[in-house]
């Protein structure tokens, strides 16, 4: 009896023993479950959070754009009347106009269709002269990206004498875009000094002992040059008929039309100076008056200058 007892006794502590580890792992369990419900909540509450700590930042986004540019045209100069070396000299034909061709090459990098071959101009100029194209330039040759122009400009006689006139070149594509070539002092309209007279012989007619007889017409020094011509100089000669002679003392000249003017000598120069004389323009023209005594001794012939009477022209003043 007394092992059964013991027996019991042992059972029941070992079931004691096994019902508090079992309550134990029941708490640990709780516990654990509990930990976990938390750790989950915890997540749960956190996660928001941790995905914007720990995710990469969203991706910004930009636009391509390409632009395709037109290419202007571009000029390279070729030569002034057939000469391609610099300094260009072109010089006035008296009393008339002279032609300057300007050749030239105009390439664009959209091929030479591109040209607009209506715009192309030339222009020379100074303070004072500007001289453009008369007409259309002339297409003279065409390559796959250029093309290559004549272009004619008008200079009259009178035109500014100048070394430094500029030369600028221009052309425009079919999209209007300007190409542009221009160059200084490289073109040179050289001097010109020359007059014209408008009569061949100055002819008087009038009786012995006359005073004051004027000429048919009087005598008029015409600029066909480009010169700035300040100083007129005439050179008179004693007029022969058989064995008497019409001294040149007998002769006055002015550019003035008054009653009085300056005596001439044989042979000898008589000057007028004047900053207004002779300037380079179309019009530009002065007429000497004459008047001639003619002595009451002198018979009734015609009289021939013993040597052709002269007149110059200078720029200088006295």
């Amino acid at each position: 009896m007394r092992g059964t007892f013991k027996y019991q006794n042992l059972f029941s502590s070992h079931q004691l023993l096994y019902k508090k580890v079992y309550r134990m792992v029941n708490e640990m369990k709780k516990k654990v479950i509990h930990s976990l419900f938390f750790i989950l909540a915890l997540l749960v509450l956190l996660l928001p959070v941790l995905k914007i700590t720990l995710a990469p930042a969203p991706p910004q986004t930009f636009n391509v754009t390409v632009t395709i540019t037109n290419s202007a045209p571009n000029i390279t100069f070729v030569g002034v009347n057939g000469d391609t070396t610099e300094p260009f000299t072109v010089a006035p034909l008296e009393n008339a106009s002279r032609l300057v061709q300007v050749e030239f090459n105009v390439s664009d990098g959209n091929t030479a269709g591109d040209i607009n071959d209506g715009t192309v101009r030339v222009q020379l100029s100074t303070a004072i002269t500007t001289k453009t194209n008369v007409s259309a330039c002339v297409l003279v040759t065409t390559g796959v990206n250029d093309k290559r122009f004549n272009c004619t400009l008008h200079f009259e006689y009178f035109d500014q004498n100048a070394t430094i006139y500029d030369l600028n070149i221009t052309a425009y594509d079919n999209s209007s875009s300007k190409g542009e070539n221009f160059t200084t002092a490289t073109f040179t309209y050289s001097v010109l000094t020359a007059i014209e007279l408008t009569l061949a012989t100055l002819q008087f007619q009038g009786v012995p002992g006359a005073v004051g007889v004027r000429p048919n017409s009087d005598i008029r020094v015409r600029n066909t040059g480009n010169d700035r011509l300040r100083r007129v100089n005439i050179t008179a000669y004693d007029l022969n008929g058989k064995n008497q002679i019409i001294g040149v003392t007998n002769f006055t000249v002015n550019y003035t039309n008054t009653s009085s003017g300056n005596v001439t000598g044989n042979g000898t120069e008589i000057s007028f100076s004047n900053d207004t004389f002779l300037q380079p323009v179309n019009t530009s023209n002065m007429t000497l008056f004459f008047t001639l005594n003619i002595s009451p001794t002198l018979s009734e012939k015609t009289y021939n200058a013993s040597k052709l009477w002269s007149i110059t022209v200078s720029r200088d003043k006295a």
